[in-house]
């Protein structure tokens, strides 16, 4: 992760903590927003939040679930070795993490009521798109979103590759 966020090549050699969180501090200042992928819908909740989304606009599909399980003494050793290794890696996460929870605690209890609908929903449109139950699925009107519809055209777009996305996308934006 860290050599996708442009870390200094030489943290990479030769870990400085300081210099790591002056570079965090960078990052700080650079992203309103950070998903952490272990709490994919908390962070789009507060992604729909500070760019003023509907809800519709962020409802997805988890693909590729990779299923947690418990680890052996062998694997924690591994895990440990791991994060000697990929320092700058940890430091990414347990920063963006922590504020990810800091964030979110600015918006009190509302926003976590909202987690508990949007995870709720999205589970319902999850069940419909993996279902033959009709050729749509409305939603009621809540305290976060107006009324809509899921279609199987939604579906369809949220479980397309993304290579699929691209392919689509390229030959509109040279026209």
């Amino acid at each position: 992760m860290a050599f996708e966020f442009d870390f200094p090549e030489s943290l990479f050699r030769d870990f400085n903590s300081h210099k790591t969180q002056e570079y965090l501090k960078k990052l700080d200042e650079e992203f309103d927003v950070v998903l952490v992928n272990e709490y994919m819908e908390e962070s789009i909740v507060l992604l729909r939040r500070i760019l003023n989304w509907k809800v519709k606009d962020v409802i997805f599909l988890i693909l590729n679930k990779n299923v947690l399980h418990t680890l052996d003494n062998t694997e924690l050793e591994k895990r440990q070795l791991y994060r000697q290794y990929a320092k700058l890696d940890y430091a990414l996460y347990e920063f963006f993490f922590e504020r990810l929870w800091r964030q979110i605690n600015i918006f009190g209890q509302d926003i976590f009521r909202e987690i508990s609908y949007f995870k709720s929903l999205r589970r319902s449109v999850e069940n419909f798109c993996s279902t033959d139950s009709g050729p749509f699925i409305f939603v009621q009107n809540s305290t976060w979103s107006e009324s809509f519809r899921v279609s199987r055209k939604d579906c369809d777009d949220m479980l397309r590759h993304e290579n699929d996305y691209v392919d689509m996308i390229l030959p509109r934006q040279y026209k």
